[in-house]
């Protein structure tokens, strides 16, 4: 690694904040993605070389925070240090095994904090690529500007890196800006649903995954005039109130969903950090038919697609001292105060590397200490990938990702 040199970019509080963080190897702040080609595998110069070649369009992927810094700083990079190969025996589950062990893995620390890892010998004709991230360096919109960069089949589709919203300027007034803020601050209310569960949370984590047609998202959205978006989180909602049907939880106050918001703007597509906030989304869907739950979110999600109150919730955000950030952090930390994170992302092109299509992807959540529930869905092509982190000291909570593919089901078939 070459002498680091100032990038001339702060840090946003959430960045520094992550940054310092450190927990056990389940907590710790870092996301990623699995993506799985059809095509016999690369050789690792190949990919190597790949990277050097893409590395000038990626500026976040040269940089890091010194311990306690405030500022990006650059660095040359040298590939083969975030660049692993490997070989695993024939067998879906030794590759499920590996991701167990890979998303654990620590990432640089003296570099820039990504890795790549080449996974192949689980099956014929097909391998995976497997990148992951520190959370300071990326939020999810970063990540997938990244992939897309490396890996987009059409360079002219457009992506979805930054809100669409704020391709035109954007007013928000205080009244919207104060709308915003209160719904905030609703995290830091205390929440009777994971009752006695949250006396026993733990720093564990289990990793599960679901994967399912796009088409369901597609079709249930399409026929009942919601977005995609609104459908995964209504599957996600009646899901978990099932499961805290079963576990005697009380429901009856709704379900909090934490959802981050992207707050990029054009400009900051490839900018290192994170232009994330997030809107806290209260569902209350006790007693409800995975529909009912449907038409239920589809109006507490209205925010979510305003492009003025998402510019009050960015206006709010910038204004934010690193101080309050570090403080709500540490009150929403608070199990008492624990929701459910659910984010998601979206492909809008398709994938490939030398001519092997990405036919499926699989997102790689954070579930840091004090989140008992995170939840991170991505799509691509024809199939869609959701990664549930669980705390494995919550009972049940493990298997929480076939309910939601149930649920998700149920209102694809109408």
């Amino acid at each position: 690694m070459g002498k680091g040199n100032s990038h001339r970019l702060r840090a946003v509080p959430l960045d520094r904040l992550f940054h310092r963080l450190s927990s056990g190897p389940d907590t710790r702040p870092r996301i990623g993605t699995v993506l799985h080609f059809e095509g016999e595998p690369p050789a690792p110069q190949d990919v190597a070389a790949h990277l050097a070649s893409r590395l000038p369009l990626l500026p976040a992927l040269t940089c890091y925070l010194p311990p306690g810094g405030a500022v990006w700083r650059t660095t040359r990079v040298d590939v083969s240090e975030h660049l692993a190969e490997i070989e695993l025996p024939p067998g879906t589950a030794a590759l499920h095994d590996a991701l167990q062990r890979l998303v654990r893995a620590p990432l640089p620390v003296s570099a820039p904090p990504w890795r790549l890892w080449l996974l192949h010998g689980h099956a014929a004709g097909q391998y995976a690529l497997l990148y992951r991230v520190h959370h300071a360096l990326q939020d999810g919109s970063g990540m997938l500007h990244t992939l897309e960069t490396l890996f987009a089949e059409d360079a002219e589709v457009r992506s979805r890196t930054c809100f669409a919203g704020f391709e035109e300027p954007v007013r928000a007034t205080m009244g919207d800006r104060g709308r915003m803020a209160a719904a905030t601050a609703t995290m830091m209310r205390k929440e009777q649903f994971w009752g006695r569960d949250r006396d026993r949370f733990s720093g564990d984590r289990v990793f599960r995954w679901a994967e399912v047609p796009s088409a369901w998202l597609t079709e249930a959205a399409r026929s009942n005039g919601v977005t995609r978006n609104d459908v995964y989180l209504a599957a996600l909602a009646h899901a978990v109130t099932r499961w805290a049907a079963e576990q005697g939880t009380e429901t009856a106050s709704g379900i909090r969903m934490d959802v981050p918001v992207s707050i990029r703007r054009p400009g900051e597509v490839g900018m290192p950090g994170n232009r994330t906030t997030v809107l806290p989304l209260r569902v209350a869907t006790a007693g409800l038919s995975p529909a009912q739950c449907l038409r239920r979110t589809a109006r507490v999600t209205a925010p979510l697609k305003s492009p003025v109150l998402r510019e009050a919730l960015r206006r709010n955000d910038a204004m934010l001292p690193a101080w309050l950030v570090t403080a709500l952090h540490r009150v929403a930390q608070d199990p008492t105060r624990a929701g459910v994170s659910a984010s998601h992302v979206a492909l809008r092109g398709g994938l490939a590397f030398h001519g092997a299509p990405v036919t499926r992807v699989l997102p790689v959540a954070c579930a840091l200490d004090g989140t008992p529930l995170s939840v991170a869905l991505m799509s691509c092509r024809d199939s869609a990938g959701a990664c549930f982190v669980t705390d494995a000291a919550v009972p049940g909570l493990d298997q929480l990702h076939l309910r939601w593919r149930a649920s998700l089901r149920s209102l694809a078939s109408g």
